[in-house]
């Protein structure tokens, strides 16, 4: 059928998770994986910004690439569709009954549109929150301050972002780890507010 092949490298499972070896190995290329990958969906949590090894992944695919091939998905997206199929079934039992005893389904039309629409209103308010949220994070960004579930691997990924900022010329070839840290906080700090917040 000649149907295109899609490829998804996904993190958590690509990455060995117990074999300390292959885990290295893993690290050493997720340079290599961001730079083959044509585009980069984001499932962002209000803890997705704090976290290193997701703020190094996504300034470093956005150091390879166009903002325009990143899209950022929340994760309560998924609550809301399935929330939506619900009502949307519920709606149809409930106009059918209503037919059934001859009642009016206006009633029914008037009550579920209500809640769908408090629903609505409830997780755009949440969402507005987050992303004001966003800005003051993000402007005062910097890489020391990020969590690691390991601190082990801070060192680790403080290396290849250092290394990332010099391949991709951000910073010269002589510039220490250190500058090269600063650059990539300037660089966080100076592109991830657009794109999240247009994202979201």
């Amino acid at each position: 059928l000649r149907i295109p092949q899609q490829t998804v490298f996904l993190d958590k499972t690509c990455i060995h998770q117990v074999d300390q070896d292959l885990q290295q190995k893993g690290i050493r290329k997720l340079g290599a994986f961001l730079c083959h990958s044509d585009q980069m969906i984001v499932l962002y949590t209000d803890v997705y910004l704090l976290k290193l090894w997701t703020v190094y992944e996504v300034a470093s695919f956005l150091a390879l690439h166009p903002a325009e091939r990143m899209r950022v998905v929340p994760t309560f997206q998924s609550l809301v569709f399935c929330s939506l199929l619900g009502f949307g079934q519920a709606f149809l039992y409930l106009t059918l009954v209503a037919s059934m005893l001859t009642a009016s389904s206006t009633l029914v039309h008037l009550v579920l549109g209500s809640i769908c629409g408090c629903g609505y209103i409830l997780v755009a308010r949440s969402w507005s929150r987050e992303r004001a949220l966003l800005r003051p994070r993000l402007s005062t960004f910097s890489v020391d301050n990020c969590i690691c579930a390991r601190e082990e691997d801070r060192p680790v990924v403080c290396r290849n972002i250092a290394g990332l900022m010099r391949a991709t010329q951000k910073v010269p070839n002589t510039a220490s780890d250190a500058e090269a840290l600063d650059a990539f906080d300037e660089l966080i700090r100076s592109t991830l507010p657009a794109v999240f917040t247009s994202g979201l």
